[in-house]
């Protein structure tokens, strides 16, 4: 008899922790230095660009590494290895044609110069392995290489970052450049962490269908906070200048705080909610959902109260003076984040019984309601006026997905009942 579940659980989650630490600890160093050493213009174009990488990976995802978390585990070796190369073949070919439409629209409106587009192409390339290892990791549950890998990765693009800005005072561009060079470096370390699972093999799409047919149809929840907060950035731009990137970077920076709990739960929640599911019981079911929605409700609680008390702090410690004006805009993102923090777990569990569809149309409603109100919140209250836009579309969703749960409860009971005639 292995040890009690609870005990796994937080055997699991006290190494998961590490991750969101190393995370944010990485997010706040990169932020202090650069924000530090560039003008605020200058930072503003930094941050359009990792926004404009996130938002190409987020796009040409096609959410396959959550799918991952669910269909990985339990394969034996050789099927895991035909697994990951064809997933792996199509997530960088649908990278490469995502970025082309990017291109265009960037281009066409002026945002970025031809150089800075050629140096994000080279990083979509390196990020998208990068992604890959990392995914893999958590999906075949190797937390301690996940660990690694991130701290890895965070470390070396500090150490370049440092070396490229302040030993040889390079600015944006050497930023850029050593930001790339850290990631190619990161990419040959995760070769190296899963070389037992990676290897040539036939291309096959009909693996790639199954994952696709999970991945999918979430694509609107997975990554509709991912969307939007790559979004945001361009938008501003859009509606206003590099200046307002900036303090909207700084200041989502300081409140992914919020998000460390929900980093530390949902790296091993789909699988212990999965294994409750396997047990066919409702009860153990509703007892894991809850056990983890209080373990993530224990832990943002005090977040969220520094947050509010030593946010301006905070953000001077992170950045300089010239960004204590985004101190309002944090704490609405703050609030913002712990609501799709809930909307995940509560999201997870349609996951787990393959009844994606109605929350992902749900999710795609949010994305539609935000980009639909955003321009007028923000002619009205200006850079705040997109945090309101952010907590309308996501607090409609988590209303959304809530309700939901009682036709999910009646798809299970009636899929008893069938079983059990049958």
């Amino acid at each position: 008899m292995g040890p009690p579940v609870q005990r796994t659980i937080l055997n699991h989650l006290s190494v998961s922790s590490l991750l969101p630490v190393i995370r944010f600890g990485y997010g706040f160093t990169l932020a202090a230095l650069l924000s530090k050493q560039l003008s605020v213009e200058a930072y503003g174009h930094w941050s359009l660009f990792i926004s404009m990488l996130g938002l190409v990976l987020t796009f040409s995802s096609l959410n396959l590494m959550y799918a991952t978390n669910v269909l990985l585990p339990g394969q034996d070796i050789t099927q895991q290895k035909r697994d990951i190369f064809s997933v792996a073949v199509t997530r960088m070919v649908v990278t490469i044609i995502v970025f082309a439409g990017f291109v265009v629209y960037l281009h066409y409106n002026q945002v970025f110069t031809g150089d800075i587009l050629a140096l994000l192409l080279l990083a979509l390339v390196f990020r998208t392995v990068n992604d890959l290892c990392f995914g893999l990791c958590r999906s075949l549950l190797m937390i301690t290489r996940q660990v690694l890998f991130l701290f890895a990765e965070s470390a070396l693009i500090l150490f370049a970052i440092v070396v490229v800005c302040y030993y040889y005072d390079g600015g944006l561009y050497g930023a850029l450049y050593g930001f790339i060079m850290a990631e190619a470096a990161a990419a040959v370390f995760g070769f190296v962490l899963l070389r037992e699972y990676l290897s040539l093999s036939q291309y096959q799409f009909s693996v790639v269908k199954k994952y696709l047919a999970i991945g999918l149809p979430l694509i609107p929840f997975a990554f509709s906070d991912l969307i939007i907060n790559s979004l945001v950035p361009l938008l501003m731009k859009l509606y206003d200048s590099f200046e307002s990137v900036a303090l909207y970077s700084i200041a989502q920076k300081v409140a992914l705080a919020a998000t460390i709990p929900t980093a530390i739960v949902n790296n091993v929640y789909a699988q212990y909610l999965k294994k409750s599911r396997l047990s066919d019981r409702t009860g153990e079911v509703r007892k894991t959902f809850l056990t983890f929605l209080g373990i993530y409700l224990a832990m943002v609680a005090p977040v969220a109260l520094i947050m509010f008390f030593f946010g301006r702090d905070i953000i001077i410690l992170i950045s300089t003076a010239e960004y204590t004006s985004s101190y309002q805009l944090m704490l609405l993102l703050v609030l913002t984040n712990i609501m799709v923090s809930i909307g995940a777990l509560v999201t997870t569990l349609f996951a787990v019984y393959e009844r994606t569809k109605v929350v992902g149309m749900i999710w795609l409603a949010v994305l539609v309601l935000f980009v639909s109100i955003s321009g007028y919140c923000f002619e009205r209250w200006q850079i705040e006026g997109v945090a309101y836009a952010l907590i309308i579309s996501f607090g409609a969703g988590l209303t959304g997905v809530s309700v939901s749960i009682f036709a999910l409860k009646r798809w299970v009971r009636q899929g008893r009942a069938d079983k059990h005639s049958a």
